[in-house]
């Protein structure tokens, strides 16, 4: 909508390829679009797809952001690690907004900083694993982990309690 809009984007994301959650590396073994046909698309591209798996929802966005420019003004494998209104009077941003990145896995590298008139964040409301601390949890001898440090073959061999009642939950559970 911003391109269409006539505005000049810089899209960043810590992710390779595009789909956030649904990218490679991004989500869980297991993880698939809770979404029947047609629930899961945009209205210039219809979705074929019926409960898709999370390769075929990351194909479906990475087709749409192809056809649509998205991916000429992509910046893969890169995070943002801040951003800061540029001084100037008026409203914070008013004059601006400085945007530190630096690519991802390198902490060690100086972050680039670069000027933008607007910024739109969308990172996603669950991107930062929070497990609770349960009382007596050190005291427990397996693994404790959140949906999102689960990969293919980490419960290969082993007994499974899957605490919660969320999608990731239950998708965890099918597994």
């Amino acid at each position: 909508m911003l391109l269409e809009s006539g505005f000049e984007v810089t899209v960043f994301d810590k992710y390779r390829r595009v789909g956030g959650i649904w990218s490679p590396g991004g989500c869980y073994d297991g993880l698939a679009n809770q979404a029947s046909l047609r629930l899961f698309e945009f209205a210039d591209l219809p979705n074929r797809l019926h409960y898709a798996s999370a390769v075929e929802t990351q194909h479906y966005l990475e087709e749409y952001a192809e056809r649509f420019g998205v991916l000429k003004r992509l910046r893969p494998a890169t995070e943002v690690v801040a951003v800061r209104p540029v001084d100037g009077p008026g409203r914070a941003g008013a004059s601006g907004w400085l945007v530190e990145s630096r690519p991802v896995g390198d902490e060690a590298a100086p972050a680039e900083q670069e000027a933008f008139d607007y910024v739109a964040v969308a990172s996603g409301a669950h991107h930062h694993v929070r497990v609770p601390d349960l009382p007596g949890r050190e005291l427990f001898g397996g693994s404790v982990l959140h949906s999102n440090q689960v990969r293919a073959g980490t419960f290969a061999g082993r007994r499974v309690v899957v605490v919660g009642g969320g999608k990731s939950a239950l998708d965890l559970v099918t597994r």
